[in-house]
């Protein structure tokens, strides 16, 4: 008795990132791309996007966790949110020539 067998394309589940865990097994891949790095800074409107989340986060989050004296809270969101911005603003400063890159470093660095 045969079965029949199921093709799927899955092109579409691969370029949005479904596969990602595999790499993160794959040894022959750089860390980098293991740890999910390289794909991040792929997409610029991804990298904007997670920029005005992390503001908005920063916004909505802090004030009430400081009003209710979660100290510990507060702390890590701010963490959380700082890290995420750190990476994204030199992903987007990467993108732009020399002396607008070297400027876009600076005001990060502020």
């Amino acid at each position: 008795a045969t079965t029949p067998e199921d093709v799927f394309d899955d092109r579409k589940a691969k370029a949005t990132g479904f596969d990602l865990i595999y790499e993160a097994r794959d040894l022959d891949l750089p860390q980098n791309e293991r740890d999910g790095l390289t794909q991040a800074r792929k997409s610029i409107d991804d990298t904007k996007a997670r920029v005005k989340q992390s503001e908005a986060r920063i916004d909505a989050d802090l004030e009430p966790f400081i009003k209710k004296n979660y100290w510990t809270e507060a702390r890590e969101q701010l963490r959380r949110q700082v890290g995420t911005l750190r990476f994204d603003l030199n992903t987007l400063a990467e993108t732009q020539p020399k002396e607008a890159k070297k400027k876009a470093l600076a005001l990060k660095k502020e």
